[in-house]
């Protein structure tokens, strides 16, 4: 049997795993919970998301699961998100074959450009915002919006990783608040129940980076809880400030994604877009 903590990225499998076929798939990479490997499903690219059996057998590990489980259910109806093209277990372990998409990572794209154009990168802007406006149509939000969870492809923007994906007014019930700090929402940090307009401000930051190539909340040495604490009582320069060629009204909808007052935000995602759909 092998044991997929000792195989090295790019492994090619010629055979199976635990009854699990695996013939001409590549092992990609892997995270504190999961296994990954690329190759082939039903004549489609596909990534197969594997989770590891210590994470698994734990509690949080299961209700990590059963979230993404039901997110997964949700995003394959949707337009932009990664689908679920099959799911299974291998020796009691699930995993989920989702849908690859051919392009860019843009946190990837931000490390190597820095930062985006503003002028010709705005329309794909406004159809990332939009894709998570479905989401917020269908009374879930995000809960883990960032640059590394998007993906640039030929096709327009797609976003990944719906395993924090929750219906509206959902707060986490072990009391420790739930996704990425640097773009967490104050009543997010609070863990207070979270609405669309947590995510607005999570894509804020989001195109504050992409449109800039900084974070307002981080510099070199600074700890979580600065971070922490800049959410929640620090303003950030405005956009327009840190890069000058973008266009103050395209500075201003990223800015009223900031505010802390989640009520003097836009409601949600379709609102955002329509915003950034003016600025054009």
């Amino acid at each position: 049997m092998i044991n997929l903590d000792d195989i090295e990225p790019d492994h090619v499998f010629i055979g199976v795993i635990d009854s699990f076929d695996m013939r001409g798939w590549s092992y990609e990479f892997d995270t504190p919970s999961s296994h990954f490997f690329s190759g082939e499903y039903d004549g489609n690219e596909a990534l197969i998301k594997l989770y590891k059996k210590a994470f698994f057998e734990t509690d949080f590990g299961k209700r990590v699961y059963e979230k993404e489980k039901n997110g997964l259910r949700l995003s394959t109806s949707l337009h932009g998100f990664v689908s679920c093209l099959g799911e299974g277990r291998v020796n009691d372990v699930p995993y989920f074959v989702l849908s690859r998409f051919e392009g860019r990572n843009v946190a990837e794209l931000l490390d190597e450009r820095k930062k985006l154009n503003p002028n010709t990168s705005l329309p794909s802007l406004v159809e990332l915002v939009e894709i998570v406006g479905g989401l917020h149509e269908k009374d879930h939000v995000h809960v883990d919006l960032k640059p590394s969870n998007f993906f640039f492809t030929y096709e327009g923007f797609r976003v990944v990783d719906v395993g924090l994906v929750s219906p509206v007014g959902f707060f986490s019930d072990n009391g420790k608040a739930l996704g990425t700090p640097a773009y967490m929402s104050p009543e997010q940090i609070r863990n207070e129940p979270l609405f669309p307009s947590s995510d607005v401000y999570s894509l804020g930051l989001s195109l504050y980076q992409m449109l800039s190539g900084v974070l307002p909340s981080f510099a070199n040495g600074e700890t979580l809880p600065h971070v922490v604490s800049w959410h929640i009582k620090e303003t950030p320069v405005l956009l327009v400030k840190v890069n000058p060629r973008v266009p103050i009204k395209l500075s201003d909808v990223v800015m009223k994604a900031l505010v802390k007052d989640a009520e003097e935000r836009y409601r949600h995602g379709k609102e955002m877009a329509d915003a950034l759909g003016a600025c054009c």
